[in-house]
């Protein structure tokens, strides 16, 4: 019977994983759907308030437009997709012994559970040289593992952001280059481990074997700090390339349940991209068939290993702009997606990887994202 209480505490555990709990890394989690769908790039192309944290110096082209607390986007992996109806199913039972039947038969260990939410934004408003938006984003990662003596790993952290930007393009020896740089308050909610106060919790068989029927406390911790994005933009070519410095003076800090003082740095990396328009007409046979499409490449110098910073991507707008169709490759791994537009509303989907180890090839989690919102 114990064993079937640990399960049920890591069944419940999953379910409150599933309503707030993220996974533990550092940056900020404003990447949008479109970008994910074109490969994570951004810094040469983002012409609207999200330009406030890919590249403000974007805000200069960015069109008046008011976005209501009414875009929403879920992004899922298929360990969490594949068992929403075992989720739904423990929430919606009274009786324990009943809850363990559909763990049993669930079969959760191994597996990993991720899960992204985001309002993005929450509210923005927009012109030409000038934006402010509210931005929020949840990520969760939590590991169930070795199912002969069980073990779940929980970390991560959700964000609330206002942020306030502005742009303006100078001449600069006959050559325009538009320059934007944006504020942000960061309000950050991590998990933490009541005794250690570490980023990551984990709990191992022998800490639930003689717990009763309630889940094994953890605690979280809400820090805060004010930082800042710098970035440049240039015409060249069809498009333009870019360059951004992200997280200036993001330093986080604030106060455990119990008291302890907790600290945490936003990495400053420096980010560079180009986007292009290409003429397809001049490829024999099908250049014709495809027309003008966009294409990106971005460079994030964040992680030691180089392959998780390189970003390409491609979008082909069709059906005069309403639908814009997008691949590309997050960090190695391939990506699709597709954007609606309407007068009032947009959808968009993006398949996308995202790596959570040291080095590409340790730790993929693969996402299905979507996002529904209404536009002014």
């Amino acid at each position: 019977m114990k064993t079937h209480q640990f399960q049920v505490h890591l069944g419940i555990i999953g379910i409150l994983v599933c309503s707030g709990t993220i996974w533990a890394q550092s940056s900020l989690g404003f990447t949008t759907l479109r970008q994910f769908g074109m490969g994570g790039t951004g810094i040469a192309q983002t012409f609207d308030s999200a330009a406030l944290y890919t590249n403000p110096a974007g805000l200069s082209k960015a069109k008046s437009e008011v976005r209501l607390p009414l875009t929403f986007r879920m992004d899922m992996n298929d360990s969490v997709l594949n068992n929403l109806s075992v989720f739904s199913d423990i929430a919606a039972e009274d009786s324990m012994s009943a809850r363990i039947d559909i763990l049993n038969s669930a079969n959760l260990i191994p597996s990993t559970l991720a899960i992204k939410g985001a309002l993005s934004p929450a509210f923005s408003i927009s012109n030409s040289n000038f934006a402010f938006a509210i931005l929020g984003a949840t990520n969760i990662y939590s590991k169930f593992s070795n199912p002969v003596s069980p073990v779940i790993s929980i970390s991560g952290f959700t964000d609330l952001s206002p942020m306030i930007g502005v742009s303006d393009t100078y001449s600069v020896f006959g050559q325009k280059v538009s320059v934007g740089a944006s504020l942000m308050a960061v309000y950050r909610t991590r998990i933490v481990e009541p005794s250690t106060g570490a980023f990551t919790v984990v709990r191992y068989y022998s800490d639930m074997i003689n717990e009763d029927d309630n889940v094994t406390p953890i605690s979280q911790t809400t820090m805060s700090g004010f930082g800042g994005n710098v970035g440049a933009l240039v015409p060249f070519g069809n498009g333009h390339i870019g360059a951004v410095i992200y997280n200036l003076g993001t330093p986080l800090t604030g106060t455990t349940a119990s008291g302890n003082s907790v600290s945490e740095t936003l990495p400053v990396f420096l980010g560079m991209g180009i986007a292009q328009t290409i003429d397809a007409g001049i490829v024999p046979l099908v250049g014709s068939l495809i027309g003008d499409f966009s294409a990106a490449a971005d460079v994030r110098l964040q992680y030691p290993d180089m392959y998780k910073n390189i970003f390409l991507g491609v979008e082909k707008s069709v059906l005069g702009g309403a639908i814009k169709l997008r691949a590309g490759l997050y960090q190695g791994y391939p990506t699709v997606g597709v954007g609606v537009d309407t007068f009032l509303c947009h959808a968009q989907y993006a398949f996308y990887t995202e790596e959570l180890g040291a080095h590409v090839g340790d730790n993929p989690v693969s996402y299905q994202g979507v996002e529904l919102g209404f536009l002014f």
